[in-house]
């Protein structure tokens, strides 16, 4: 039930956010949870012995985020410039050779992983865009956001009736193919939904198309944080969200799976 209630409460805050507020309460709203799950991480790898630098993790996170937003700040000088910083950072005379080399990985994971990622999923409402473009934005956000969360509910409980062979017991030992491909299946239904009410512009094929990838990235983005998990031996990032975790829990696979989304309307459909 406190699952349910959670998921039933972010998923309304989602949906009238995208919906009704303007770009910039969406920008905001995605640099704050950037900001949350990067502290998550980074909370995590501190306990591995690669505890990244907040006073460089927090603003090239944003930075990222801004840069996808703003097409007149490119991506790779926002880049340059903080690989810079982590490189002056552990080049202070209070650190240790070996452990900045680690931190620098530690802060760059993150960064990359958060900032990058994210910043796909605000760039959907970029600066500049025309109310038309603006109103297929928020279509794109809900259908990503469908396509990993309906998909995830699919793939739990499609999981729990019909798992049987396990998909990566090393890293996940509760996720089985039965689930995965449930998880897949739900995600077209929400693609084939979507197509039917909000976002009636988007062709047949490319609905199917976007979802079935990108709910196959979301499933590698669900892994690949719980190899991380795995790796520093916690069960979740956070305890925020009642009954999911912490915000990088809920992050994990649309992280992945929106810069599929982007590129697919960007390169395909335009």
């Amino acid at each position: 039930m406190k699952r349910l209630l959670t998921g039933l409460s972010l998923a309304a805050f989602v949906i009238l956010l995208v919906w009704f507020a303007p770009p910039p309460a969406v920008w905001a709203a995605i640099g704050v949870g950037a900001v949350l799950a990067s502290e998550e991480v980074r909370r995590i790898l501190a306990g591995i012995g690669m505890a990244p630098w907040r006073e460089v993790l927090y603003p090239g996170t944003l930075a990222l985020i801004a840069a996808m937003i703003c097409p007149a700040q490119p991506v790779a000088m926002t880049l340059a410039t903080f690989a810079l910083l982590l490189f002056a950072r552990a080049l202070m005379p209070t650190q240790r050779p070996e452990e900045g080399m680690h931190r620098i990985a530690g802060t760059l994971l993150p960064m990359l992983w958060i900032g990058l990622s994210l910043g796909h999923v605000a760039a959907m409402l970029a600066w500049g865009l025309d109310a038309a473009a603006i109103a297929r934005g928020r279509c794109l956000i809900l259908l990503l956001a469908g396509i990993v969360y309906i998909g995830d509910t699919f793939a739990l409980y499609g999981g729990k009736l019909t798992g049987r062979h396990k998909l990566a017991p090393g890293i996940s030992p509760k996720k089985t193919w039965e689930g995965a491909f449930w998880g897949i299946v739900g995600s077209v239904v929400w693609a084939l939904g979507a197509r039917a009410t909000f976002f009636r512009d988007l062709p047949l094929g490319h609905a199917v198309g976007m979802a079935v990838v990108g709910g196959v990235v979301g499933v590698v983005g669900d892994l690949a944080e719980s190899l991380l998990k795995r790796g520093a031996a916690v069960k979740d990032s956070g305890a925020l969200l009642p009954g999911h975790g912490g915000v990088f829990d809920r992050l994990d696979s649309l992280l992945l799976a929106a810069p599929v989304v982007y590129w697919w309307d960007r390169l395909l459909l335009h």
